[in-house]
């Protein structure tokens, strides 16, 4: 995807216009991508381009934007010099309140090992192993291009593996998803356009898609019961949409990712793998998220979360394994993790070293 996004910005450049608009430039850039993209902005912008930059991160807004506008539910909420703002401000202005606990994570009983992998080799992945219990979250962070993106599509049969992988101690067969679904085990891929949603149906049918057969009747699907299934997702996930028929591609990125979390969770999953939860959505709707990892850890499920957003991990996770070039090369407990220790283990560097 990075690689994508990057051929795309090219294209924009290629154009030599005299303004230009970015949505969302740097959700699938790794750091020094990043800097290379904010070098050719300022050199823009000394050519007397102008640029409106579209971003939920608030950290670009105070690289490079001379004046901010917020928009809550497709209102422009107020335009102020950067210079003139603080980052609360930006997201009080956002959400439509004070944000408090952005990371709401709480102790959760940790029961017995769900998820044990042993010596994992897929496309960009070397010899992973590891466990995850009842109860826990558990971080996997790299660099873009480090490889975590394809851990969870190993795990759950998408691409090619070897290595054994067990939930509650039964083996998943490698290249077979719907095993790994009937095992229990779910997974929310890092792009949801390409491969979560199914943009032409409705909410009610992307939320119904994989509980289908446990909908039906002799065969034939119980029209009530899946209204009334997803109406009660919608509602537990304070899910916005105008109604059930609402096409998903008409949804906001953050409605659109619940929508998908409701998906995979009328299944009851055992292993719930989450790869990229909150890419390119707001801060509200990311909060929203954060406190659904929360709550699916106090009902006993074990979850994967792979990202590139290390405040991500810190925030909401147990335990942390880092990556690099394919490879697990450290593993911090909730207590021990810093930004200092992740990005060096993530970059490949000895911790003893540095």
């Amino acid at each position: 995807m990075s690689e994508q996004q990057l051929v795309e910005i090219a294209r924009a450049l290629s154009r030599k216009a005299r303004i230009l608009i970015m949505d969302e430039p740097t959700s699938a850039l790794s750091p020094v991508e990043v800097d290379n993209l904010f070098g050719s902005i300022r050199r823009l912008e000394e050519a007397n381009v102008g640029v409106i930059y579209i971003s939920h991160k608030l950290e670009e807004v105070y690289q490079i934007a001379h004046r901010v506008t917020v928009f809550r539910d497709g209102k422009q909420i107020t335009t102020k010099p950067v210079r003139e703002t603080l980052p609360q401000d930006l997201v009080t202005w956002m959400v439509g309140r004070e944000l408090k606990d952005y990371f709401p994570k709480t102790t959760a009983e940790i029961g017995k090992p769900v998820l044990e992998v042993s010596h994992i080799d897929a496309e960009r992945v070397r010899d992973l192993s590891l466990s995850i219990a009842s109860g826990e979250v558990v971080g996997i962070f790299g660099l873009v291009g480090a490889g975590n993106h394809h851990v969870g599509r190993a795990l759950f049969g998408d691409i090619e593996r070897t290595g054994d992988v067990k939930i509650d101690g039964k083996a998943v067969k490698p290249a077979s998803p719907v095993d790994a679904i009937e095992k229990g085990m779910a997974l929310l891929s890092e792009n949801r356009r390409e491969d979560g949603i199914v943009p032409l149906l409705g909410v009610k049918a992307n939320i119904t898609l994989a509980s289908l057969p446990h909908l039906a009747k002799l065969g034939w699907v119980m029209p009530g019961q899946e209204t009334r299934a997803a109406a009660e997702h919608v509602k537990n996930l304070s899910i916005k949409t105008p109604s059930l028929n609402q096409p998903i591609r008409f949804l906001s990125g953050g409605n659109q990712q619940k929508v998908i979390m409701a998906r995979w969770l009328m299944m009851h999953p055992r292993v719930l793998i989450l790869s990229e939860p909150t890419r390119g959505i707001d801060v509200g709707a990311k909060a929203e998220i954060y406190r659904l990892i929360d709550s699916m850890a106090h009902e006993g499920i074990a979850v994967l979360v792979i990202s590139t957003e290390m405040p991500e991990v810190l925030g909401i996770c147990d335990r942390i394994l880092t990556m690099f070039e394919g490879r697990v090369t450290g593993e911090f407990r909730r207590g021990e993790a810093t930004e200092e220790k992740l990005l060096a283990a993530a970059a490949g560097i000895d911790p003893v070293e540095n």
